[in-house]
């Protein structure tokens, strides 16, 4: 894999994503329930965002792996 395919896969998972909340939850782009201090939609929006990263570092481990 090559940076440029990993840019394309990182964008069309995060349109799918997009896409999913708008469908399912379009309210969730105007609560911003995630900045509430001690609500549960903040730990899910951390939890998320950590397994997030742990998927963008897999990616471009991937990417690297490949070039070397």
């Amino acid at each position: 894999m090559n940076m440029q395919e990993c840019l394309e896969r990182l964008t069309s998972r995060r349109d799918g994503q997009r896409n999913w909340l708008k469908r399912e939850f379009p309210q969730i782009f105007k609560e911003q329930g995630h900045l509430d201090t001690g609500s549960v939609e903040r730990y899910y929006w951390h939890y998320g965002y950590a397994v997030a990263i742990t998927d963008i570092l897999n990616l471009l481990q991937k990417v690297l792996e490949d070039v070397a």
